[in-house]
């Protein structure tokens, strides 16, 4: 199955099988660039084989947020790498990759990418207004849900347009949040 990833602006297509193996070594691809990886389920770590030797990467948290008629996912996890002995969050987006996908971003962009509410809660922070540019990773708002604070990050650059929330304001999963319309 083949997956494309985004985080930012940057893309990767991944093709993976349609089963990975428990501790058994399996073939993917990044960008068409063959690699040798194994899961371990047990330990909940991924490990690479690459040319400077095989990087494990352990999950610590994750979340894939899906909405009704969307085929791209929102995904977050924490990953640690042993060996660098650092721990990096991602936030990105995954969808079934398909032909000509390339060239639907660019139409997709002009038209805003919509966020919506990954969890049920309160508004607690609203850190951006309508017309502000924003770039990956900039936070956008904060929930608060279960007495915990959320960052909502940015997912792409752009301009925030319709921002539908305000400071106190309860949400539900799905609610929409903001558009950010494409630079």
């Amino acid at each position: 199955m083949e997956w494309m990833i985004k985080r930012g602006s940057k893309q990767f297509r991944v093709e993976l099988p349609n089963q990975i193996p428990d501790d058994q070594f399996f073939s993917l691809k990044v960008d068409d660039k063959p690699y040798q990886a194994r899961f371990e389920k047990a330990q909940n770590t991924f490990y690479l084989n690459t040319a400077k030797g095989e990087l494990a990467f352990k999950a610590r948290t994750c979340q894939i947020d899906q909405f009704p008629g969307e085929s791209e996912s929102q995904i977050e996890f924490d990953f640690y790498n042993p060996v660098e002995t650092q721990v990096e969050s991602f936030h990105g987006s995954v969808q079934p990759w398909v032909p000509g996908m390339e060239n639907r971003a660019a139409a997709a962009a002009s038209k805003g990418k919509v966020l919506r509410a990954p969890m049920t809660g309160k508004i607690l922070d609203v850190s951006t207004n309508d017309g502000d540019q924003v770039e990956p990773g900039s936070t956008l708002l904060i929930i608060e849900a279960m007495k915990m604070e959320n960052k909502v990050f940015a997912p792409v650059a752009g301009k925030v347009e319709q921002l539908k929330v305000s400071a106190g304001q309860p949400i539900t999963v799905g609610d929409e949040l903001l558009t950010i319309k494409g630079s």
